[in-house]
């Protein structure tokens, strides 16, 4: 292999541009971020992001019971379009120690844990009915 000095004479590819108060031009434009800590309007229907703790259906239900003797106590089912159930929603609670789990369970054998905590309580619509005097 033979090397040849030579001189090699370069363009400007993308010549500077000028406005009429001679600086140059930003390339990348100004962009405003939205505000993070605005409050969506009063009424508005929002999305909110929730990391929930998922698994294998029968691993969830195991730690659900080991966790405190929980049981199902309500469920309620989501159909999609041919009819077919594509997930049932379950409360498990326990009514001595008061603990209680929202658990979603899906139709792939997965669930996820989408809350859970203490002070269960079931309101039930009779409670009302009686008037404030019992």
């Amino acid at each position: 292999m033979v090397l040849i000095p030579s001189f090699a004479i370069s363009q400007n590819l993308a010549p500077k541009q000028e406005n009429g108060n001679n600086s140059i031009e930003k390339v990348v434009p100004t962009v405003e971020l939205p505000n993070a800590f605005e409050q969506p309007p009063y009424g508005t229907i929002f999305m909110l992001q929730k990391p929930v703790a998922c698994n294998d259906t029968l691993m969830v239900k195991n730690y659900i019971q080991s966790m405190g003797g929980m049981v199902p106590v309500t469920m309620g089912t989501d159909l999609n379009s041919m009819g077919g159930i594509s997930s049932l929603v379950q409360l498990y609670a326990n009514p001595i120690t008061e603990k209680f789990v929202i658990v979603e369970h899906f139709a792939i054998s997965k669930s996820c844990i989408i809350f859970q905590g203490d002070d269960f309580d079931i309101i039930l619509p009779d409670r009302y009915d009686q008037g404030p005097n019992g």
